[in-house]
């Protein structure tokens, strides 16, 4: 199953142990900036985890918004197309 977090960008790959009694599914990120990580590795649930939520949480304190007097007006955002309406 692919697994995307976008907040972090990474991609990966979630192989699941799908057996009689699943006991550990392993990821294996394959597109991220995170250097913690080695591409192509397969990490447990945990080992992964561990890697990702310290930085998810840092991620979820940054406030990205622009404020309100520097948003561009809606359907003019510099580079958009102009929608045309055809009916």
């Amino acid at each position: 199953m692919q697994l995307g977090i976008p907040g972090l960008l990474i991609e990966a790959l979630w192989l699941r142990d799908v057996g009689p009694a699943p006991t550990l599914d392993f990821v294996v990120p394959y597109r991220h900036l995170i250097p913690e990580l080695d591409r192509e590795r397969a990490y447990t649930e945990a080992e992964f985890l561990g890697v990702v939520q310290p930085l998810a949480t840092e991620r979820l304190k940054f406030n990205d918004s622009l404020p309100p007097n520097k948003r561009p007006p809606r359907g003019n955002a510099p580079g958009s197309i102009p929608y045309a309406d055809n009916s």
